[in-house]
């Protein structure tokens, strides 16, 4: 589900295992107990926001992207890095 709603919206996607030296960096950062877990990223950096934790259907995931974009859009603390 999750590669096809980033190949049909056009998102870049990238996975790591928490596991790796890499995704226990980044779960340890972001606060990721849980797999799977999808978090948004502005291009810059600067804002996450998570859309999915646990398994998700793909009107799921479009409707948590429709609340990240509007939440980014009003400046919402809630997409600033932790």
């Amino acid at each position: 589900v999750i590669k096809s709603f980033a190949d049909r919206y056009g998102f870049t996607l990238e996975t790591t295992s928490l596991n790796s030296k890499e995704g226990k960096l980044a779960s340890s950062k972001l606060g990721i107990k849980q797999t799977p877990t999808l978090v948004a990223v502005s291009k810059d950096g600067s804002q996450l926001f998570e859309l999915a934790r646990g398994l998700q259907t793909a009107s799921e995931l479009e409707a948590n992207v429709v609340t990240a974009s509007n939440l980014s859009l009003q400046g919402s603390d809630e997409l600033k890095p932790r």
